[in-house]
């Protein structure tokens, strides 16, 4: 199986959209845009979530319902993205018949997402990873959502 570059982020925070873009920034480095974070290897979409609803992320714990969304995928080179656009918040599409995946190193992706889901935790941001190596999020940063494991953990200093 070959590794998708493509992680999506709950994050839920009593902040502004602007603020929590720049805990992004100042985490990551690389240049903000009103929803979008570019760095040298990741591409950082944040927007309010669709779903949001205070009253039944409390009760019912479930973060689809969280305040905000990220999407985060390797950064694609100028030629790359040319080919390539987004429609709708959960399907990537390309002009090309063949999707254009950029060349990226899976560890330092992997890493680079670990670090801004820990880092947003140690600001007070309860961070839900979805993706293909949660497993790995788990791993490096000592908790993601499982069935097994629904309550996130503390967070903040």
């Amino acid at each position: 199986m070959s590794f998708d570059p493509y992680c999506r982020l709950f994050l839920h925070a009593d902040v502004s959209h602007s603020e929590l873009m720049s805990h992004c920034r100042s985490l990551l480095g690389g240049f903000a845009s009103g929803r979008r974070l570019t760095t040298p290897l990741l591409d950082v979409y944040l927007k309010e979530s669709e779903n949001f609803d205070e009253e039944r992320f409390k009760v019912e714990k479930r973060f689809v319902f969280a305040r905000y969304t990220a999407e985060v995928d390797a950064r694609c080179t100028p030629e790359q993205l040319s080919t390539r656009y987004t429609t709708g918040s959960d399907t990537r599409y390309t002009a090309d018949p063949d999707p254009v995946e950029p060349d990226v190193d899976e560890n330092a992706f992997v890493d680079c997402v670990c670090q801004l889901i820990s880092g947003l935790r140690r600001l007070g941001v309860l961070v839900v990873a979805s993706c293909d190596f949660e497993e790995k999020v788990i791993e490096k940063t000592g908790w993601n959502w499982t069935f097994s494991s629904r309550e996130h953990p503390p967070v903040g200093p």
